[in-house]
């Protein structure tokens, strides 16, 4: 095998790799916070256009950045203002998405290609392919003088729970179960003084 077909075996065989790791990367974000979708290509300096689309989208896409800017011609009105590329100068490779202010409906499969020159001719690739799970934002801790009984986050204890219970109703349950037991020993020391005395009693009779 000549050292060009060994080389352009490589090439092909790095790219295949790198789509096929990407793909297979699931992140996950909470909504209202920034995600950052990573992504190089391998083009060196020949990247003309990047496009960042989702299938669900139709003939919308989530980023379209050429002649060094954003176009927002035909953009989903979803992602206006709320998306750019980490390194609009695309050193070492870095394609990456920014996306700020997700929101759940963000979730979905998002692909990544790029237009680029190839022997004199501009040519399109796919080079990533990720899947984004955007989770609800966890409720806030209310402030102090604030709390509801029924709530299910307290701000005194941090919305702790024992075995499913409110931090807070764990200890008034056992401080009551403290008062029940106590009062059963007294009673206990109740009769069984009462006995010890009755036989006293009767043994000083028969005496």
């Amino acid at each position: 095998m000549s050292a060009s077909l060994l080389f352009i075996s490589w090439v092909l065989l790095s790219e295949t790799v790198l789509c096929w790791s990407q793909f297979h990367e699931a992140f996950v974000a909470e909504a209202g916070r920034t995600a950052t979708l990573p992504c190089r290509h391998p083009f060196n300096d020949s990247v003309l256009v990047v496009e960042w689309s989702r299938s669900d989208l139709g003939e919308e896409y989530v980023l379209l950045y050429r002649d060094e800017q954003i176009d927002e011609s035909n953009q989903s009105p979803s992602y206006l203002d709320r998306v750019d590329l980490q390194d609009r100068l695309m050193e070492n490779g870095d394609v990456s998405l920014v996306l700020e202010d997700t929101r759940t409906y963000d979730s979905g499969t998002y692909q990544c290609s790029v237009v680029h020159r190839s022997l004199g001719e501009d040519e399109e690739s796919v080079i990533c392919t990720i899947q984004l799970d955007v989770s609800p934002s966890s409720p806030p801790l209310l402030p102090p003088g604030d709390e509801n009984e029924d709530d299910e986050y307290e701000a005194n204890d941090g919305g702790n729970k024992v075995a499913g219970i409110p931090f807070k109703e764990t200890v008034e349950g056992a401080k009551e179960g403290t008062i029940v037991l106590l009062v059963f020993f007294m009673i206990v020391f109740v009769i069984a003084t009462f006995q010890i005395y009755k036989r006293k009693v009767r043994l000083h009779i028969r005496l």
